[in-house]
């Protein structure tokens, strides 16, 4: 009997974890599994909806739980990332709420996925244009899997910062939390203290920050929150909440305190993950995404003094003026 593409955890009474596999034909780390959350009640509802691609294998883990696509009446995104509310338009008689602060309900959805689509493809033409042995078609292809065309009329239902959404037996409170992506929420129930942290990674280092200051204030702030049990966008649910995000904070905070000691020999980026990272041009999808991660986390510890910086671009040079405190080791 062959294996399920999906797998199905149930968290707690009435919601089930719904773990939607890698991308096919996506290189790492664009096709990480991602998480769907089930809320099983006469008015069903979802947290997320995964990627366009994944919607077969969505419609089919409903149906393991014995629900129908049909039956959905409510969705939220915690983000409009194209793997957290792409596969949204699977269901057209659901509700579907999505962060938006200023309260305006964009429908085309296609113009915010196409300037992502812009991004990396500007992003992409640099480091070819730096490195002969960038190989720029793979990305190519990683951006038409990833980044689909989507619908030009997404209608949605606008949240922002304090609202409360109930979905089946969950009373939610949205918390705006800017950082991981844009439009960005968490959900969270004061009474059994659960709290549906999106995109925040809970171990190790985030894989993709779009405003590091936001992600620090936001991550601290859930932190503060008494919450039970946390789950993640991606991987497995975490019990001790406040001490896991405590800790995950603690994490972040840590490594960008400790980052001027890497900047002695005032790398470019693309230096920098080539040498502490092992990526090369070679690896040119995780060369990207690795980019624009370092970037973001590089360019705000010049924004706050940490370190100096010098250039512009690719040949952006981080750590100018940093003297190496292990200098006069070396000269012994």
């Amino acid at each position: 009997m062959s294996r399920s593409p999906f797998e199905l955890e149930t968290i707690v009474p009435g919601v089930t974890r719904i773990e939607l596999p890698r991308l096919s034909g996506v290189p790492d780390p664009l096709s990480e599994p991602v998480n769907v959350y089930l809320i099983d009640d006469p008015s069903p509802a979802l947290i997320n909806t995964g990627h366009p691609a994944h919607s077969d294998h969505l419609v089919a883990a409903l149906r393991a739980c014995s629900v129908t696509p049909a039956q959905i009446e409510r969705i939220v995104a915690t983000s409009w990332r194209v793997d957290i509310i792409g596969g949204a338009t699977r269901f057209p008689r659901a509700d579907l709420f999505v962060l938006s602060p200023d309260m305006q309900a964009p429908r085309d959805y296609e113009m915010h996925v196409g300037a992502r689509r812009q991004k990396w493809g500007d992003l992409t033409s640099e480091l070819a244009e730096s490195d002969d042995n960038f190989r720029r078609s793979p990305v190519d292809e990683a951006l038409d899997q990833y980044y689909p065309r989507m619908t030009r009329d997404l209608g949605f239902a606008p949240l922002r910062n304090g609202h409360f959404i109930q979905l089946g037996p969950l009373h939610l409170e949205v918390l705006a939390t800017a950082g991981p992506a844009s439009g960005h929420l968490a959900l969270y129930e004061a009474e059994r203290e659960l709290l549906f942290c999106g995109d925040f990674s809970l171990s190790g280092l985030p894989k993709r920050i779009e405003n590091t200051r936001g992600y620090l204030v936001s991550l601290e702030r859930l932190a503060e929150l008494p919450s039970e049990r946390v789950f993640p966008n991606r991987g497995r649910h975490f019990e001790q909440g406040r001490w896991t995000l405590s800790r995950a904070a603690n994490f972040l905070n840590n490594f960008l305190s400790n980052a001027p000691a890497v900047f002695v020999r005032a790398p470019t980026v693309l230096e920098f993950i080539e040498r502490d990272r092992g990526i090369t041009a070679e690896d040119p999808v995780e060369c990207v995404v690795n980019y624009e991660l370092f970037r973001t986390l590089f360019d705000e510890l010049v924004r706050t003094g940490t370190i100096a910086a010098e250039g512009e671009g690719i040949q952006r040079r981080y750590g100018v003026d940093i003297d190496d405190p292990r200098e006069k080791l070396r000269r012994h």
